[in-house]
């Protein structure tokens, strides 16, 4: 309608102003219809719980009319069950267990199924490269044990010994310098535990080979003090 209205197009000013009578009316229709559904939103729970309210006698009217009818038509057998009039079945509180009769399985008749061995298929690749490494360090101990049974009979022998030498020349020699290392550390550890043996004497000056250009270490000599 209200369309309708404002498509209408009229010069007469009697005729616009009922029109805007009409639009006033319709908006206060409107106002008033969107009031009336508020109101109802806010009063609808109570509603409802007047309804419960007023269904709540007839529901217990009609429990206390069934349980009227239950005491009445209900009788009790020789067991004091109570046995309910017809077409109310009776509620099952226990069910009496049932006999079982259990058998033993004989485990000698009755053997059970091996069980499948699963076979694990070895890596030889695998094994082959552990084993070169496992012997690859057994040799590397073997040749740090000669060295330093070596250099402790040169001790004993000469008296003194350049140990920083000696370092270059298994260096050179083995071509490893973790062994050059390790042995290195071990004289000196089996020096400072033998004071009464053997006195470490070093200088704080680099010695250096042509052939190692990149290692230098300090000048260390042992002496032999029995």
């Amino acid at each position: 309608m209200r369309g309708l209205l404002e498509q209408k197009d009229n010069s007469d000013n009697e005729i616009n102003g009922l029109i805007s009578e009409v639009h006033s009316f319709i908006k206060y229709i409107n106002d008033r219809l969107n009031s009336i559904d508020r109101k109802l939103d806010r009063i609808q729970p109570k509603i409802r719980q007047l309804f419960s309210t007023l269904n709540k006698p007839a529901f217990n009217s009609k429990i206390e009319k069934f349980i009227s009818f239950l005491l009445k038509n209900s009788e009790l057998d020789n067991k004091k069950n109570i046995i309910f009039p017809q077409k109310i079945p009776c509620p099952v509180v226990h069910i009496p267990t049932p006999n079982f009769t259990i058998i033993s399985r004989d485990k000698e008749l009755f053997p059970p199924k091996p069980k499948e061995r699963k076979q694990y298929k070895q890596n030889e690749s695998v094994i082959s490269k552990n084993k070169e490494k496992v012997l690859a360090k057994i040799k590397e101990i073997d040749t740090i044990r000669k060295w330093e049974d070596l250099i402790l009979s040169e001790i004993a022998l000469r008296g003194q010994l350049n140990l920083s030498e000696v370092f270059f020349r298994i260096l050179k020699e083995e071509n490893n310098s973790q062994i050059a290392v390790t042995a290195l550390f071990n004289l000196i550890k089996y020096t400072y535990n033998n004071p009464e043996k053997l006195r470490l004497a070093i200088e704080k000056s680099l010695e250096t080979k042509d052939e190692f250009k990149n290692v230098s270490l300090w000048k260390m000599s042992i002496t032999k003090l029995q």
